[in-house]
C-alpha cells in the first residue's frame, strides 16, 4: 500500500496509526483526495488569536476529529453530502458569524462560503426568484 500515496500523506497516516480508523482512512478515498482533504482541513481550522486568547487549541481538536472520521473532514462531509443529496432535494447551509461584546469583530464569511459549496456541490444551488 506504501507505493500508492504520498510522503506526506503516509506521514499524517502513520502518525495516527493504531486508531481504529486506520485502515479507513488509507482505504477512503484516492490519495489525492486524501491530500486535497488534509490541506483543506488545515486551511480552515488556522488558529488566528487576538492578543490574550489561548493558543494551541484548535490543531489538537482537529487532529481528533480526523481520528474520530477516519480521515479528513472536509472530504468526509463532502461524501457525505454526496450521496445524501439528490436532484430535487432541498438543503440547508446554515453559516454563522458570531457578534458579541468580547470578541466586536468577528468574521462574517460564513455566508458567501455557503453559497459557494453550493454552487460547487455540483450545481445544485439556485437562486429563488
Amino acid at each position: 500500500m506504501r507505493q500508492y500515496i504520498s510522503n506526506e500523506l503516509f506521514n499524517i497516516a502513520e502518525s495516527i496509526k493504531g486508531t481504529r480508523n486506520y485502515m479507513d482512512m488509507l482505504n477512503y478515498r484516492s490519495p489525492a483526495d486524501q491530500i486535497v482533504g488534509f490541506n483543506l482541513d488545515q486551511a480552515i481550522s488556522l488558529e488566528m488569536r487576538s492578543k490574550g486568547w489561548p493558543k494551541g487549541i484548535i490543531q489538537p481538536l482537529v487532529k481528533a476529529a480526523q481520528q474520530e472520521a477516519g480521515g479528513p473532514q472536509v472530504l468526509k462531509a463532502a461524501l457525505g453530502l454526496k450521496n445524501s443529496i439528490h436532484a430535487g432535494d432541498k438543503v440547508f447551509i446554515t453559516c454563522i458569524a458570531a457578534q458579541t461584546p468580547w470578541v466586536p469583530n468577528s468574521e462574517s464569511d460564513g455566508p458567501a462560503g455557503g453559497a459557494a459549496s453550493c454552487i460547487k456541490a455540483g450545481g445544485l444551488y439556485r437562486w429563488n426568484r
